[in-house]
């Protein structure tokens, strides 16, 4: 897991977009819209990386945050995965519970999965 965080418009989200490119890798940028609608986005841009998966995200997008950090992590059980969650207080807004859901998902999951998890924000 690494933390990108600075101030707004020094090229953060340029350097990790760079840094995704050519992995398999999952680029969210959170908008703070609601819960359900931030969630659909996530499992829009996860769709094309797990189309392999037995899940299809197109049609059921994530019901919760719980569940699509479970997803991602299980998508990363046999080869690296990249997930760049960007703006990420944008999503915090509207789900304050979302960095200890992170920080819960990350101390049972870093041991037996090959995601690596990047939170950006300023």
């Amino acid at each position: 897991m690494a933390l990108v965080w600075g101030r707004r418009r020094v090229g953060k989200t340029a350097l990790l977009q760079s840094f995704a490119e050519g992995r398999r890798s999952v680029y969210h940028i959170a908008t703070g819209r609601p819960p359900a609608d931030e969630l659909a986005a996530l499992s829009a841009a996860a769709a094309p990386v797990l189309e392999h998966d037995l899940r299809d995200l197109r049609t059921r997008p994530f019901r919760d945050w719980d569940e699509a950090l479970e997803v991602l992590g299980e998508a990363a059980s046999d080869e690296p995965l990249l997930v760049v969650l960007d703006e990420f207080p944008e999503a915090a807004s509207t789900v304050p519970e979302l960095p200890s859901l992170l920080r819960a998902f990350w101390d049972h999951a870093k041991d037996r999965t090959k995601l690596s998890l990047v939170i950006c924000g300023s």
